[in-house]
């Protein structure tokens, strides 16, 4: 009996004497002997690759924030279009309205439109980003993957961004809803002066926000608005500029 039970305590020593040496070896055996080091392949794929895509990303949401400022003041100086108003455009200045029709803005497309344009003049990319609002983001995602490799590994990725311009785009629905109630309350007054004196919102200014005058062309007016919600845009030089909208207004009746 003595012997079994001697055998057995034998056999279970030399089995976690061999566990403590196989543990050993792993722990401290030498990469330069020609054994991966456990994590490497990891830690190689997050330096070479996962980190340089997210480094990517950061620069790629920078670049949307500069475009983004830029596009606001586009936007803003030509009342909302990145192209020219259906409504028509006289002088350098964009219509929001036409005998009988109002051309709203569709918001998120001239956004898009205007991102693309800026983005490619700028940075000669070939890049195309799908662009929205979301409050105050300017939110965008590529239409393809891209891929940083290597020689046994790839990293695939989607460009995107989500930037805080620190500016919503909705103000033009309220500048938009104002200029319907003005155009609907000044259309049929004789004297149209006298009439939008009375009724334009305080934020409107005629022709020019910083030296109004008033001007009237076969009843068509240009307007300069104010931000509603007074938004700045700091730009690179570090100055701070007001955001302000130019647009003309019809107040034909036939």
């Amino acid at each position: 009996m003595k012997s079994k039970k001697g055998a057995v305590i034998l056999h279970w020593a030399v089995f976690g004497l061999l566990a403590a040496i196989g543990l050993f070896a792993w722990l401290t055996y030498d990469a330069e002997l020609g054994v991966k080091v456990k994590g490497e392949w990891q830690l190689d794929y997050l330096r070479n690759f996962y980190i340089e895509g997210q480094e990517e990303l950061m620069q790629t949401e920078q670049q949307a924030l500069l475009v983004g400022n830029k596009i606001i003041f586009s936007l803003a100086d030509n009342g909302g279009f990145t192209e020219s108003s259906p409504c028509g455009v006289e002088e350098g200045v964009h219509y929001w309205n036409k005998v009988g029709s109002f051309c709203f803005l569709e918001v998120d497309e001239e956004i898009d439109q205007a991102f693309d344009k800026a983005y490619q003049e700028k940075y000669n990319s070939d890049r195309r980003f799908a662009v929205s609002h979301q409050g105050k983001e300017l939110v965008g995602e590529a239409a393809e993957t891209e891929m940083i490799s290597g020689p046994k590994m790839t990293y695939n990725y989607f460009p995107h961004f989500r930037a805080n311009i620190g500016y919503n785009f909705d103000e033009y629905f309220q500048i938009q809803n104002d200029a319907k109630s003005v155009l609907d309350l000044c259309k049929w007054k004789p004297d149209l002066r006298e009439c939008l004196e009375d009724t334009k919102p305080e934020y409107w200014k005629f022709t020019d926000c910083d030296a109004e005058m008033y001007r009237e062309n076969e009843r068509k007016v240009v307007f300069c608005s104010e931000s509603p919600g007074r938004y700045t845009i700091l730009q690179p030089d570090g100055s701070v500029v007001p955001v302000r909208y130019t647009f003309g207004l019809d107040f034909t009746t036939s």
